[in-house]
């Protein structure tokens, strides 16, 4: 497989809306070819005897720095140059049915014969949220933004393009230990030695982490202290908290442990050493990541 990736940063932009306006982004466009068989399992779409190009990834970033303590981010991500035509409407509720309650799928054709899905690709919103600075121990956001959990996710603005790669187990969702994004409200605060971050969202039992289906909420502890100079500056030692439930009322917590040691008076560079441990319980079930 071969591919490319690339970031890229714009000029800042003046507008009568905000101070200041932040355009960059990353995309993939890249070559494929499976040696024999049409699929193998894990890789992209176009991996095929026979190889195809793909314009795999375009994401852009939009970061409004509206004021000097207010902020919005928003991330579009556009998978496979994506082309849509969607006729119709598709509506989910919950119904009890034999003492259960299920959910009901209902789709409204709008006067076709039915609901029709034309094209190929995805659109997607992974970051849709503001921020708002009272001081640097006490910032507020609220929207769509991604789990604060342990050294990956929030040291990330791009997803990574391909999940086998460089992208550590626990945060993978076919092991679900923590949902990569959330849709709710965070307190948060950083000072040169010491971050912290306490959320209440809406969790694993919601629609696409949009719409809250149970009346639980999820809730989250992110916080670690931080070396602010010397040999040792950059280490840090952090301690991880996430709790919620799913469609069927069942509970997941997970306790997480995150530390880099950090020595920069090695040689020319810098040695970084990464080290996470989590711990995972749903019902009885039990995982060390």
């Amino acid at each position: 497989m071969a591919g490319f990736v690339g970031t890229a940063k714009a000029h800042e932009v003046s507008t009568i809306f905000s101070e200041k306006l932040n355009i960059y982004g990353y995309g993939l466009f890249d070559f494929c070819i499976a040696s024999e068989g049409e699929f193998l399992p894990g890789l992209p779409v176009e991996c095929r005897k026979g190889g195809s190009f793909a314009l795999f990834r375009v994401a852009p970033f939009l970061d409004f720095q509206i004021t000097s303590r207010a902020r919005a981010l928003i991330q579009l991500q556009f998978d496979y140059a994506p082309e849509f035509e969607i006729f119709g409407k598709i509506e989910a509720e919950k119904e009890e049915k034999e003492g259960k309650e299920e959910w009901k799928v209902e789709f409204d054709p709008k006067g076709g014969k039915e609901v029709e899905h034309e094209g190929f690709g995805e659109l997607d919103l992974p970051y849709v949220f503001f921020e708002y600075s009272f001081i640097d121990l006490l910032k507020i956001r609220a929207g769509k933004y991604l789990n604060p959990f342990g050294l990956i996710h929030e040291r990330r603005d791009a997803f990574p393009t391909f999940p086998y790669l460089f992208h550590p187990l626990m945060y993978s969702e076919d092991f679900n230990l923590i949902p990569p994004y959330n849709v709710g409200i965070q307190l948060r605060g950083e000072i040169p030695y010491f971050v912290y971050v306490v959320h209440i969202a809406n969790g694993r039992g919601s629609v696409a982490n949009v719409i809250d289906a149970n009346p639980d909420k999820a809730v989250g502890i992110h916080l670690f202290g931080r070396v602010p100079s010397g040999i040792f500056q950059g280490s840090l030692l952090g301690f991880d908290f996430y709790t919620d439930k799913d469609f069927k009322d069942v509970r997941h917590t997970t306790l997480g442990r995150h530390s880099i040691l950090s020595i920069s008076e090695i040689g020319p560079g810098k040695i970084q050493l990464w080290g996470e441990l989590a711990h995972y319980t749903k019902d009885k079930q039990k995982a060390l990541s």
